[in-house]
């Protein structure tokens, strides 16, 4: 018998997976150490890209994104857990060191 579906698109453990690059690609590419998301915009976000998703599997899907070498750091943002991607990449000032330095 055929798995159930997502929408009509894929199984829960395809959802799962696609789930975390969705919830990596967000982090990385709109968070930093001052502009973290609430686990609250984290949900909503997920929801609206049609990945169900509550407030308590954002925990557990941040603690995977960890375990797989993703940094994600958290936060409390008055009194709210919020996540930011781990800064990974050099600044303007780091490769002109390191160009200067070949």
């Amino acid at each position: 018998m055929d798995e159930p579906t997502l929408n009509g698109v894929c199984s829960d453990k395809d959802s799962f997976k696609i789930k975390l690059l969705k919830l990596w690609e967000m982090l990385s590419r709109e968070t930093d150490e001052a502009h973290p998301l609430t686990t609250n915009v984290i949900v909503k976000r997920l929801e609206e890209m049609g990945i169900p998703c509550d407030r308590r599997a954002v925990a557990m899907d941040i603690d995977m994104l960890n375990e797989c070498g993703y940094e994600v750091m958290r936060r409390f943002v008055s009194h709210i857990k919020a996540y930011h991607a781990a800064e990974r990449g050099f600044s303007t000032s780091k490769l002109k060191i390191l160009i200067d330095a070949v």
